[in-house]
């Protein structure tokens, strides 16, 4: 492992949110990030600032910012292909939590 990857997991590790993946994958959606703001309830402002935020913790550029929006890049493509992913393992979690509250799954002794 590298220093700078090491630094990046630890970023990614401690400050990392979920409504920070969330805004992201919604960006990549709209191509738009006031579209993608307004979907998510939130101000053009704060889902600015939060995309910096990560381009920041992660030291790369996620969007190719562009007069008719924005345009992932490499980089904001991958991210946004995990967030996807990390967010399907949510549901499935959220899905298996729910079954087994209500006696729907679970293992047979």
């Amino acid at each position: 492992m590298t220093a700078r990857h090491s630094r990046i997991l630890d970023r990614a590790l401690t400050r990392l949110k979920l409504r920070q993946l969330r805004l992201l994958v919604a960006v990549g959606t709209h191509g738009n990030i006031q579209n993608a703001a307004r979907e998510l309830g939130i101000s053009q402002p704060a889902a600015t600032k939060m995309i910096q935020d990560l381009e920041l913790d992660f030291e790369v550029t996620l969007f190719s910012r562009t007069n008719r929006g924005v345009i992932p890049t490499v980089f904001g493509e991958t991210l946004i292909r995990h967030g996807k992913l990390i967010f399907a393992q949510v549901s499935y979690a959220a899905q298996e939590l729910d079954d087994l509250s209500e006696g729907n799954s679970g293992r047979v002794v």
